[in-house]
């Protein structure tokens, strides 16, 4: 019996395979049925580029060009410009032996899938790839499917777990959230809570709906934190009110901060992009830069926040 070969070989045996397939070799894009990974159809005819595949890990698109022997491209160790009708996006590219690397951005994925029609450039450079989507959305919802999540630290991390004790409380404090997600959906979302204690009366639950990409964006998540009410019974929903919102975070603390006894949250994107500080400004969370503080996410930001 011959050996199993590990599997990492076996991956890199067959995005080498996809990546040296001949011109014309296929007309759609056509997704692996056992990873996250697609093969795009042969680019036009003249171009410097011979093949390609897009694959997906830990919510990261990387689209890989493979060149010819001793071609070069101008600029494509800089910016690539993935252009559809209507939209053009910029995204990190290097070169790799035999061929550019670029990472795509997730927002990209949705106009790729609808257009008829991709052309990839760089920034300082001349050439311009262009690429039939016929197939595109067929292949990359495939291959969405099976990418595998982002993997974060828990330390820190705002606790949600569909088992915890808030949940009924979170669930009549979203009613209104989930109504609409119904109504628009036809389909019920799931729904975590979790509750940070911060001290003297300090405390914040966290309501989160996931369901459809299509109501929710990319990662199909939406966070709310709701902070007490003075005087009010903390057992009801009017014991609560509204402080934080927003879409497709992994939530984290920042221990170090305070801010009128507050502490500040750091939002980690599900899929691409830079986290973002929220401080606590005028009775509710904001992004640091909206309430005049320097945005950027510091070292123990990165380091409590994952």
């Amino acid at each position: 019996m011959m050996p199993r070969k590990p599997l990492p070989i076996l991956l890199a045996a067959a995005l080498a395979a996809c990546l040296s397939m001949p011109a014309g070799a296929q007309e759609a894009w056509t997704a692996d049925p056992f990873q996250a990974r697609v093969t795009l159809p042969a680019p036009q005819p003249g171009s410097p580029v011979v093949s390609a595949a897009m694959a997906c890990a830990e919510q990261v698109w990387t689209l890989t060009l493979a060149t010819a022997d001793g071609t070069e491209v101008a600029g494509a160790d800089s910016t690539a410009l993935i252009a559809v009708p209507r939209a053009t996006f910029e995204a990190p590219s290097r070169r790799i032996a035999g061929g550019i690397e670029i990472v795509v951005p997730n927002r990209a994925l949705e106009p790729i899938k609808a257009a008829t029609r991709l052309s990839i450039g760089f920034a300082g450079g001349s050439a311009e790839i262009f690429f039939p989507l016929a197939g595109s959305r067929r292949a990359i919802t495939a291959a969405e499917a099976l990418c595998s999540q982002k993997t974060m630290p828990l330390a820190n991390s705002v606790p949600l777990t569909p088992y915890s004790s808030y949940l009924p409380l979170a669930r009549q404090l979203r009613r209104a959230d989930i109504a609409e997600f119904e109504l628009s959906t036809t389909s019920q979302p799931s729904l975590r809570a979790g509750m940070v204690e911060i001290g003297a009366g300090r405390r914040l639950l966290f309501a989160e709906l996931c369901g459809s990409s299509w109501y929710y964006g990319v990662s199909g998540c939406n966070l709310a934190g709701y902070a007490p009410v003075e005087g009010a019974d903390p057992a009801t929903p009017q014991g609560w009110q509204p402080v934080y919102e927003t879409e497709g975070v992994f939530l984290y603390t920042d221990p170090e901060s305070d801010r009128d006894g507050w502490l500040d949250l750091i939002a980690f994107p599900r899929t691409d992009g830079e986290p973002v500080r929220w401080v606590w400004n005028e009775g509710r969370y904001q992004p640091a830069d909206e309430a005049g503080e320097p945005a950027t996410v510091g070292e123990a930001g990165q380091g409590n926040g994952g």
